[in-house]
């Protein structure tokens, strides 16, 4: 169980940083 919630964080925090990634290049292309 404590493996499993490990992975779902680490799946969590893969798309987090995709989606701040996202975000980030979005907001480059506005300002740009």
């Amino acid at each position: 169980r404590a493996k499993l919630a490990g992975e779902n964080v680490a799946a969590s925090g893969n798309v987090l940083g995709a989606a701040k990634y996202f975000t980030v290049s979005i907001g480059m292309d506005f300002w740009n």
